[in-house]
């Protein structure tokens, strides 16, 4: 995410990624299908943050 950051490309994705990957690491089913679900808006939320 951070090389992605520095070079200007997307990160986003990464970050999604690593929050889904945390919660699949857990073996939290709950809290697995919720990242699923707000996937999505979990990436546009950090785009719009980050770009204010």
């Amino acid at each position: 995410m951070k090389a992605a950051l520095d070079e200007g490309r997307p990160w986003e994705k990464h970050d999604a990624d690593f929050h889904l990957a945390m919660a699949q690491a857990t073996h939290n089913t709950i809290q697995t299908h919720m990242m699923f679900t707000i996937y999505d808006l979990l990436r546009e939320s950090v785009v719009r943050v980050f770009r204010d």
